[in-house]
């Protein structure tokens, strides 16, 4: 099966809907907007670590710097590990399958292979989803367009997926 670009029907649309044959339809769920204020934040996190960085070879340093600037370090990248890990485009097919693209790569499931879908953090905050599959998890950004639609699709899809989370059950 050939996969199709989708170009959005209205300029804040994220949900397209495309026929690619008679039997299957593909539903697209873009993050890409989610993911740009998270872009903003990593960036500032990593430029406020390189300025750290300069400050460690002068003669004034404090003792604790070195320590203090290896453990931020260590938070950004571990930041930038999971900010690369985050899906930016969800893509369901009435087969079941639904793709996660990362800039990681791609993951491609059945829906029968999710177990659990955790709603984490608070509406506030900009929690997150952890879909929990058989060989490990993802993490969804919750203000990511169209996600109850997404959450109900997979539920659809696979009625024994567990939904968990105080915020999450509202929106099914």
């Amino acid at each position: 099966m050939v996969l199709a670009l989708v170009e959005p029907l209205h300029e804040d649309d994220a949900i397209e809907t495309q026929k690619l044959s008679s039997d299957c339809t593909l539903k697209t769920y873009n993050a890409l907007p989610a993911l740009g204020f998270n872009l903003v934040i990593i960036c500032s996190v990593t430029v406020v670590g390189i300025w750290f960085g300069t400050k460690l070879d002068e003669p004034t340093t404090p003792w604790w710097l070195p320590t203090a600037y290896f453990l931020w370090m260590c938070g950004v990248a571990s930041g930038w590990y999971q900010f690369l890990r985050i899906p930016f485009e969800i893509k369901i097919q009435d087969d079941g399958l639904i793709s996660f693209r990362t800039l990681f790569g791609r993951i491609v499931l059945s829906a029968a292979d999710i177990e659990s879908i955790r709603a984490w953090g608070n509406v506030v905050g900009g929690g997150i989803l952890k879909v929990k599959r058989k060989r490990g998890s993802l993490k969804i950004l919750y203000n990511m367009a169209g996600l109850a639609d997404f959450v109900g699709k997979v539920k659809t899809l696979n009625p024994t997926v567990n939904v968990k989370g105080s915020w999450l059950n509202p929106l099914l």
